[in-house]
């Protein structure tokens, strides 16, 4: 365990050992409010910020509008946040 705590001490990875920058974090990036067409694309309708509560609402609010389709949540490297 001594070895192990030692070894974390004294990590220092270099710039290549790094993790890659080329994801964003997703922490304040804007979240688009997508339904599915009838032929099976995503078509964003809504943009809001980064909270469950504005999603939510959002999703919601799609919904009604728009019955019997599918509605998704996607962040900004178009990773699924919530999907119905």
């Amino acid at each position: 365990m001594k070895f192990l705590l030692k070894m974390l001490e004294n990590f220092n990875p270099q710039p290549s050992q790094r993790l890659s920058s080329t994801v964003k974090d997703t922490a304040f990036d804007n979240i688009e409010l997508q339904i599915q067409d009838n032929l099976g694309n995503w078509r964003t309708l809504l943009v809001t910020f980064n909270d469950s509560q504005r999603i939510n609402s959002g999703m919601k609010q799609l919904s009604e509008q728009y019955p019997n389709t599918r509605i998704r949540a996607v962040d900004s490297n178009k990773r699924i946040v919530d999907i119905l």
